[in-house]
């Protein structure tokens, strides 16, 4: 049975150059998400409660598209798009934490492996959705390092911008291309990712 890498399907947005800003167009994408309020830390979101649950609800999914539909799916890495929920405070963001679905999956097939992981006592730990995201035109790179060091490469895309006439229209997104804890932190590869529209259209 052929394996369907998503990766590999949407190659030009899931594998930048490292450190060099592209302007990508980005298809309309589906994803599993959760969201909730807490701490700046891609560690914590790693070995917890949400990447356990969307983990679970997609290889759960992919068995059922796998049997149902002959379409065999790999797991896509997670994404987060952080806001931080007061200014006055770093230590508090809103965040949403997600990994890309084929579009084949349906709301119904969703909300049935949801019903089997809890029949199996394996109930997801945090409320989940499956949702379609608009993206566009986006800005996009990707950040060798730390991950506390981001910012240094969002305030890259901010010069980028002004210089060549884009305006940020979203929060950053980020996707964690390799796993923290198997990687020391100089070599953990994160896209940064934001949508853009050119000021000469306002």
């Amino acid at each position: 049975m052929k394996v369907h890498d998503h990766r590999k399907i949407h190659n030009n947005i899931y594998k930048g150059k490292l450190n060099e800003i592209e302007i990508v167009e980005v298809p309309n994408l589906q994803f599993i998400a959760a969201e909730g309020i807490g701490s700046r830390n891609v560690y914590e979101m790693h070995n917890g409660d949400v990447l356990w649950s969307i983990s679970r609800v997609i290889n759960r999914l992919k068995d059922m598209t796998k049997t149902e539909m002959d379409y065999k799916f790999t797991l896509m890495p997670l994404e987060i798009i952080w806001s931080q929920k007061d200014l006055e405070n770093d230590e508090i963001w809103s965040w949403k934490a997600m990994m890309q679905v084929p579009d084949l999956i349906t709301e119904d097939m969703f909300q049935e492996a949801i019903l089997e992981l809890e029949k199996r006592k394996r109930s997801v730990r945090v409320p989940l959705n499956l949702e379609k995201h608009e993206m566009g035109l986006n800005m996009q790179t990707i950040h060798l390092g730390p991950y506390h060091q981001i910012q240094d490469t969002i305030d890259q895309f901010k010069s980028y911008c002004t210089m060549n006439g884009y305006k940020i229209k979203s929060q950053f997104r980020e996707i964690y291309i390799n796993q923290p804890y198997c990687n020391v932190p100089e070599k953990l590869q994160t896209i940064v990712r934001a949508e853009i529209e050119s000021t000469e259209q306002i």
